[in-house]
């Protein structure tokens, strides 16, 4: 049994199929609602659900999924250039350079609510 997909893209074609999925349900639906009137600056929003990435560093997106995708001929949607670095916003909050993976991150939250 020989399969046309390569591992990648059958991974990543699962992944979108569960985006779209949650992106239609209720739940997506109504948060996006609340994000709307919620907003600060007064603009119009569209009320439709949106993805956000959030990775730890930046390395596995740059470095691994954009080359393997461009090898690999699969269009990615725009949400996958634009991303949250956690291990960034969290050395911006907390101000430490110590910070090797998310467990380091809560290790570090709690010592810092313990203070």
């Amino acid at each position: 049994m020989t399969f046309s997909l390569s591992l990648f893209s059958f991974s990543f074609a699962q992944f979108e199929e569960w985006v779209r999925r949650f992106l239609a349900s209720p739940r997506a639906l109504a948060a996006a609602k609340a994000r709307m009137t919620e907003d600060m600056m007064g603009e119009e929003m569209d009320a439709q659900p949106r993805v956000v990435l959030v990775c730890d560093g930046q390395l596995p997106l740059r470095q691994c999924f954009h080359p393997e995708a461009c090898n690999k001929n699969v269009d990615v949607p725009n949400y996958y250039y634009s991303f949250f670095d956690l291990r960034k916003e969290f050395a911006k909050a907390y101000g430490s350079e110590d910070i090797n993976c998310v467990s380091d991150m809560l290790n570090a939250t709690t010592d810092h609510i313990g203070k």
